[in-house]
C-alpha cells in the first residue's frame, strides 16, 4: 500500500489534479485521522457508504497534501486504512497483500470518483495504455488484432538480467500449430498462426 501511494504521489500529472479536484471533501471539520467513524456503517464486514469511492478519493487528497504542504516527516494514513476494501474486505495491515490488487483497486476507485465529480478519469488515461492481441496466420494472409486496455504489465523475471529481455520475451508471442493451430474465419479451417500480445500505446507518463 505505502509502495503504490509514493509511486502515486511522485506522478507529478496524477498528484497536481488529484489536490485541484473540487467537491470531494466539502466539510471543512471532517475527520481524516481514521479514529472515528463516523461517515461509514459496518455491516457483514462491508463498509456501507453514501458513496465509497468519494471516500477513497478524500482520503488520498488528505495524504498527498500532508506530503506537499507540510513539514511532516511522514504521515500514517489511517484514515484510508478505516475506509479502504480489498474485494469488499478490510485491508489486515499485518499482512502482505498484493501490490498490484491494491493498485487496480485503487485507480478505479480514483476514476469512479472522479466520474462522479463530473471530472476527467484522469487515471486510467495517465496510468494506462493500449496492447494489440495479435494473431498472425503464416498458412493464409489473414492476421487479427484485437486492442485492449492495460494499467498493469506482468513480466516474467525469472532468468532475465535486464528488463529489456523480459519485455522482449513479452511480445515475442508463440506458434499455433497441430492441434493447437488457430481457426481462420476468413478461410474457414485451422492455419498456423503465430499468437502474440504487442505495447500499442504506452502511458504519458
Amino acid at each position: 500500500m505505502n509502495s503504490v501511494l509514493q509511486q502515486l504521489y511522485c506522478v507529478r500529472a496524477v498528484r497536481d489534479f488529484l489536490l485541484t479536484v473540487q467537491g470531494a471533501a466539502t466539510d471543512p471539520n471532517e475527520d481524516f485521522s481514521g479514529e472515528a467513524h463516523h461517515h461509514s456503517i459496518l455491516e457483514n464486514n462491508i463498509e456501507i457508504n453514501t458513496d465509497y469511492n468519494i471516500t477513497i478519493l478524500k482520503q488520498v487528497q488528505a495524504i498527498f497534501a500532508h506530503l506537499h504542504y507540510s513539514k511532516l516527516q511522514y504521515y500514517v494514513p489511517r484514515g484510508l486504512w478505516a475506509h479502504f476494501r480489498l474485494q469488499g474486505e478490510p485491508v489486515n495491515l499485518r499482512e502482505q497483500q498484493d501490490a498490484v490488487e491494491f493498485f487496480m483497486s485503487l485507480v478505479e476507485s480514483l476514476d469512479e470518483a472522479l466520474k462522479t465529480l463530473g471530472q476527467e478519469q484522469l487515471m486510467a488515461k495517465t496510468m494506462g495504455g493500449t496492447y494489440s492481441d495479435q494473431k498472425i496466420c503464416k498458412g493464409c494472409p489473414h492476421r487479427y488484432c484485437k486492442e485492449e486496455p492495460f494499467s498493469v504489465v506482468s513480466l516474467d523475471i525469472r532468468n532475465m538480467s535486464r528488463l529489456q529481455e523480459s519485455l522482449e520475451a513479452y511480445v515475442r508471442g508463440e506458434l499455433l500449430e497441430g492441434a493447437d493451430a488457430y481457426y481462420c474465419d476468413k478461410c474457414s479451417k485451422k492455419v498456423v498462426t503465430v499468437k502474440r500480445l504487442c505495447l500499442n500505446k504506452l502511458p504519458p507518463v
